[in-house]
């Protein structure tokens, strides 16, 4: 399994990555579309995605969810507003960490990502119960804005 790392320091995910089996290639990318061409027609890998600015004006999970939708994404985000954090979930990341996080966190989140389940970091757990409840409740929240 390929492992990219687009605007994630690459110490920061070869140490994560450094003792998964199975993880072939660690390469770090200044843009999202330099990771991409390197998947190549195989489409599969795993892809950590450390900037969430627009790209072309979508969203960066939308757009590698078009361009390479057998790719699994995890997100580093060190911005933990409600539409930062909703719309990589709601955009089908799979996985969501913090910036700070441990190397065992962001190897948890890239494994589970590899085994085609999701992560997010334990730390935004009460944040996401907080929305979901004020959601419930006919608060308004970001759920519907991402």
């Amino acid at each position: 399994m390929r492992v990219s790392a687009v605007n994630v320091p690459d110490g920061r995910v070869r140490q994560a990555t450094e003792s998964i089996e199975g993880v072939d290639v660690v390469q770090t990318y200044d843009t999202l579309a330099g990771a991409v061409r390197e998947l190549g027609a195989d489409e599969s890998g795993v892809i950590v995605l450390g900037d969430l600015s627009d790209h072309a004006g979508e969203h960066p999970v939308v757009w590698l969810r078009e361009h390479r939708p057998r790719a699994r994404v995890v997100v580093v985000i060190d911005d933990t507003t409600e539409a930062t954090l909703l719309g990589s979930l709601v955009h089908q990341a799979d996985g969501v960490v913090l910036t700070d996080a441990t190397s065992n966190l962001l190897r948890a989140a890239i494994e589970a990502a590899i085994r085609g389940e999701a992560l997010v970091d334990p730390r935004l757990t009460r944040m996401l119960i907080d929305l979901a409840v004020a959601a419930s409740a006919g608060s308004p929240t970001s759920w519907s804005g991402c």
